[in-house]
């Protein structure tokens, strides 16, 4: 066994993953796992699932099959990935909540970024994740100096009128 697996965090892994593996177990007549058999699940599944989307992922899967099929880790990984898909807002919401939040322009791409990143990865709900997207916007917002102009002698006369007249096609 590699030592990451006897620190605290990879103690914890094999515990989460122990409890998932055992939840599917139960569906086929509660078969004891053994210990490489825990080792070799929590190996394959994502680092980032939390105990509870893996309980939650077992949980839908087995809801929706019914054919007696095993659910292996890598179905896990899957229907974790599915239910963190489906929780992402549609790009009208993200546009509303954005525009709500007072999202300028300038900050709405980091704004967007953070949001999505923090409901997939960071297993945030919506409401944390619109915080801690509004606090980046204002953050980015804060770090960027002031938009500067040219002084009048630096600027090429008649650049913006001639950009404003080239046909479209």
């Amino acid at each position: 066994m590699n030592a990451y697996w006897q620190t605290a965090e990879g103690l914890t892994r094999l515990a989460d993953a122990g409890e998932i593996l055992a939840k599917i177990r139960m569906h086929h007549g509660n078969a004891v796992a053994t210990d490489p058999e825990i080792l070799t699940f929590a190996e394959e599944l994502n680092p980032t699932v939390s105990l509870q989307e893996g309980l939650e992922a077992v949980r839908v899967w087995y809801a929706e099959h019914e054919s007696g099929q095993w659910m292996s880790s890598g179905d896990v990984n899957k229907q974790v990935y599915k239910i963190r898909s489906a929780n992402i807002p549609s790009e009208a919401e993200i546009g509303e909540l954005a525009e709500i939040s007072g999202v300028t322009s300038e900050q709405y791409f980091v704004w967007r970024r953070r949001l999505i990143h923090g409901i997939t990865r960071r297993h945030e709900t919506r409401p944390q994740a619109l915080a801690a997207a509004t606090h980046a916007a204002l953050e980015l917002a804060q770090a960027q100096p002031p938009a500067r102009t040219l002084p009048a002698s630096q600027t090429i006369p008649g650049l913006s009128r001639a950009f404003r007249e080239v046909p479209h096609e």
